[in-house]
């Protein structure tokens, strides 16, 4: 049975939390504090994960369902709802690319000091636009060694793997 909004506000907090559920995943943890959490159980590749929608009251029931929709819009399209709010959150962050010519400015700058030697500052520039920058431009917080080597982002890797197995 689907949840309304009067069984919501007459949840009371009990000893331990506990789940009601609206179905198709979606359900509202009540804590022993009182608080109310708006929980998306899904599968991805066999695994059980969870989604945190927010907290009642801030997020309405209405509100919950759109979001839980639009997980699982995500989902039809094998993409995992969580690493894409991380994605969307990190968005902002600096990409490995950006990191690295600063990196290599404060180079020159030592090279210009006679702390390094010219040799070692084109033999890292060339390194990095050789291997690194055509395969690297994900903020520099998503890359994993194994992605940063094969140059595919974590979306993609759980994509490829899902349609192997």
């Amino acid at each position: 049975m689907r949840l309304t909004d009067v069984a919501i506000r007459k949840a009371k907090p009990r000893e331990r939390p506990y789940k009601l559920a609206d179905g198709r995943g979606l359900t509202l943890l009540v804590q022993p504090s009182g608080a109310k959490w708006w929980r998306f159980r899904y599968r991805v590749n066999g695994a059980e994960k969870m989604l945190s929608l927010g907290i009642y009251p801030d997020v309405s029931l209405s509100d919950a369902r759109e979001r839980m929709a639009g997980a699982r819009r995500l989902l039809a399209a094998n993409v995992d709802p969580s690493l894409e709010r991380q994605r969307t959150k990190r968005s902002n962050e600096q990409t490995f690319e950006v990191i690295a010519k600063s990196w290599l400015a404060s180079l020159e700058k030592a090279v210009e000091d006679d702390r390094r030697s010219e040799r070692t500052l084109s033999k890292a520039k060339w390194m990095l636009e050789t291997f690194v920058f055509p395969k690297r431009s994900c903020p520099a917080a998503w890359c994993t060694s194994r992605e940063f080597w094969l140059g595919r982002t974590r979306a993609q890797l759980t994509t490829a793997a899902s349609r192997a197995g």
